[in-house]
C-alpha cells in the first residue's frame, strides 16, 4: 500500500539543505520588480555595514540590563559603563519594572528588540519634533546631559549589531547631518513653536512689505530648523562618529538616506517577492519536497502578517 506523502516526514538534513539552497538562489538571482540601481544600493549598504562589523570582538561581551519602562535610560547607563566598547558583542537581558527576569538573555532577538524599542522611544522623545518625519528639537535638559550624543551612539550600535535604522529623520535633518545646505520647511518646526510669536523669537520685525514676506519666512524657518539646533546637531554627529559610521555616512549619503529617512512597510507579498524560487525537475521526489517547503513558507509568512 502506497503511503500518502503528506504523512511522510522529511529528514531534517534534507529540509535544511533545501532551505539553504533556496536562500542561496536569492543571493545570486536578481530581485523581481527591482531595478539594478536598487540592487546595487542594497548590496552597498550591506557591504558598508559588514566592513564595520568585521571589527566586532566576539570574544568579549557588553551586557545591557534593560526594562521597557526606561529603555533609553538603561541603554545610556550601559554605554557609559566603564570599559564599554561599542565593538564588543552585545548581550541583552530584559526585566520588568519590578526587576523580575524575563529570561531573555542573548545577542539575537532581545538585542534587536532593545534597539527597536530604543529608537521608537527616541522618535517620540523631546529631542525630536515633527508630526511624522522628525527634526531635531532643542531640549535644554537633554543637551546638558549630552543625550543627543548618546542618541547618535545608540543609532550606530543598532546598525552595527544587527538592529534597525532610525527611519524617522526628516530630509532637512539628514541634509544637515551630511554637512550640506538644507532648505527647511514648516514641518521642521515644532507645533508649539509655530503657535508662539515665531517672528519675535527669531529676531525678525513685523512684516510690513509684501515683498519681504518670503524672505522673512525663510529666515524664521532657518533660525528654528538650522541655527537653533546647531549644538544638539553637533552632539548627535559626535555620537554618530562611533565605530567610524559617520565617516561612511558623509562619504555615501545617498546610500544611508534610506535607513535614516525612509519608512519600511513589510508585507507578505513584498517578502515573498524577495525570493526567486528555482525548482528541480517536475515529478521527482526532491520537487515534491520543494513544493511542500514553499507552501509551508508561504503559510508561515501569512501567519506572521496576521499576528
Amino acid at each position: 500500500m502506497q503511503t500518502d506523502i503528506s504523512e511522510q516526514q522529511i529528514p531534517r538534513d534534507d529540509l535544511t539543505s533545501l532551505v539553504n539552497s533556496i536562500l542561496d538562489c536569492c543571493e545570486t538571482q536578481p530581485l523581481p520588480n527591482t531595478t539594478n540601481t536598487e540592487i546595487c544600493k542594497a548590496q552597498t549598504i550591506s557591504s558598508l555595514l559588514k566592513h564595520l562589523q568585521q571589527n566586532i570582538n566576539t570574544h568579549k561581551t557588553s551586557q545591557f540590563n534593560v526594562y521597557r519602562e526606561d529603555i533609553f535610560g538603561c541603554c545610556v547607563q550601559a554605554m557609559r559603563r566603564a570599559g564599554f566598547d561599542p565593538f564588543n558583542k552585545i548581550s541583552v537581558k530584559f526585566s520588568d519594572a519590578e526587576g523580575t527576569s524575563e529570561g531573555a538573555v542573548d545577542e539575537g532577538g532581545p538585542c534587536r528588540e532593545m534597539f527597536r524599542l530604543s529608537l521608537n522611544w527616541l522618535k517620540d522623545s523631546g529631542m525630536f519634533c515633527g508630526a511624522h518625519k522628525k527634526s531635531l528639537n532643542l531640549c535644554g535638559n537633554a543637551l546638558h546631559k549630552n543625550m543627543y550624543f548618546e542618541a547618535g551612539r545608540l543609532i550606530v550600535l543598532s546598525l552595527i549589531h544587527g538592529g534597525p535604522g532610525p527611519h524617522f529623520f526628516s530630509e532637512t535633518l539628514f541634509t544637515l547631518l551630511c554637512g550640506q545646505i538644507a532648505v527647511p520647511t514648516l514641518d521642521d518646526i515644532d507645533r508649539d513653536t509655530r503657535d508662539s510669536d515665531v517672528f519675535s523669537l527669531a529676531g525678525f520685525p513685523v512684516i510690513v512689505k509684501a515683498e519681504e514676506q518670503e524672505k522673512i519666512v525663510q529666515g524664521v524657518l532657518r533660525f528654528f530648523a538650522v541655527d537653533r539646533i546647531r549644538e544638539p546637531l553637533g552632539q548627535l554627529i559626535e555620537g554618530l562618529k562611533t565605530c567610524g559610521l559617520y565617516e561612511k555616512l558623509k562619504q555615501y549619503p545617498s546610500i544611508f538616506k534610506d535607513i535614516f529617512c525612509s519608512e519600511i512597510t513589510l508585507s507578505s507579498k513584498i517578502l515573498e517577492e524577495l525570493f526567486l524560487i528555482v525548482y528541480t525537475e517536475p515529478g521527482t521526489n526532491t520537487r515534491s519536497k520543494e513544493n511542500r517547503v514553499i507552501s509551508y513558507f508561504r503559510d508561515y509568512v501569512l501567519d506572521l502578517e496576521c499576528m
